[in-house]
């Protein structure tokens, strides 16, 4: 396996920011994060996962950021979450790494991070996560193609806005990660916004902006039965 620097210190830390958003990572967690990004620092040699060099920033910029959600949002048991343009593997794969019981489809249409993600869930022996080498248009065709809750780390609402209302369960949740709040004239009328929450990354890294619109408008739709 690929060697990280100061893996005890960056798992230490990991821990301790987790800890501040209120989520408590058990030892076998921390331990699945610091395979994860090790594969991830070895695999970004031959192929571009990520712009981010730097094993800390890593830490912050994707494994913090990506459980964001968590602390505030209380995913269904067992929820069916789809991660739209995942990359390589954010949200998705973290938000797994807490919730197990989440049933996983990470959608990307690069081959080179499908390859990345399929090995990496082998490495991490994570169970119920599927990977979609393909467009989110390209899923949203399939027949079985639905979720309750959708997740976009990378793309604009814009580029996914009739996938995400298609694929939406009635009652379904769309978490959007973004760097300013979404204005309410750019949202489309089968979506609503539920919330919106301003997070601070660590050690100053940014600011996250956490949207989640549900598919109230969509007919059939019903409360969000959650349970944590």
């Amino acid at each position: 396996m690929f060697h990280v620097e100061h893996e005890g210190d960056l798992e230490r830390f990991l821990i301790h920011s987790a800890e501040k958003m209120g989520i408590a990572l058990t030892g076998i967690q921390s331990a699945q994060f610091m395979r994860y990004l090790s594969q991830l620092l070895h695999w970004n040699r031959t192929i571009n996962l990520t712009s981010i060099s730097n094993p800390r920033e890593i830490v912050i910029k994707h494994f913090i950021d990506s459980l964001i959600p968590i602390s505030t949002i209380p995913f269904p048991h067992q929820a069916q979450l789809v991660d739209v343009g995942t990359g390589a593997g954010f949200p998705g794969i973290p938000l797994k790494i807490v919730r197990s019981d989440l049933r996983v489809k990470l959608i990307e249409p690069n081959k080179k991070k499908c390859s990345f993600l399929s090995a990496l869930i082998g490495t991490l022996k994570l169970a119920d996560v599927e990977v979609f080498s393909g467009t989110i248009q390209e899923y949203a065709a399939r027949s079985d193609a639905s979720a309750q809750v959708i997740t976009a780390r990378a793309l604009r609402l814009d580029e996914m806005q009739p996938e995400l209302v298609s694929l939406a369960l009635p009652a379904g949740k769309i978490v959007l990660y973004r760097t300013e709040p979404l204005a309410l004239p750019d949202l489309p009328a089968e979506l609503a916004i539920e919330t919106q929450q301003k997070f601070e990354l660590p050690e100053d890294a940014g600011e996250r902006v956490i949207t989640v619109l549900s598919a109230e408008n969509k007919p059939g739709c019903s409360t969000w039965n959650s349970q944590s």
